[in-house]
């Protein structure tokens, strides 16, 4: 019987890291769209690498396509 309790305490323990780890992985992928759909630039800075560069494409009067880099 010990052991069946502590099998189910390993695995509850196993279950419970787990979503801790998913809820870190989901917290600046959350915020990164919260950003996007605000137009934060700022916010979305805090959701990514210094070394990540973001880039908006978009098409002008004339029919050109050009980008900018945000942010």
């Amino acid at each position: 019987m010990k052991i069946v309790a502590f099998i189910l305490l390993v695995f509850m323990c196993n279950v419970a890291i787990a979503q801790a780890e998913k809820e870190a992985i989901k917290k600046p992928i959350n915020t990164f769209f919260a950003g996007m759909k605000s137009n934060d630039t700022a916010l979305i800075n805090t959701a990514v690498d210094s070394s990540c560069f973001l880039y908006s494409i978009m098409q002008t009067k004339e029919g050109k396509q050009c980008w900018k880099m945000i942010g």
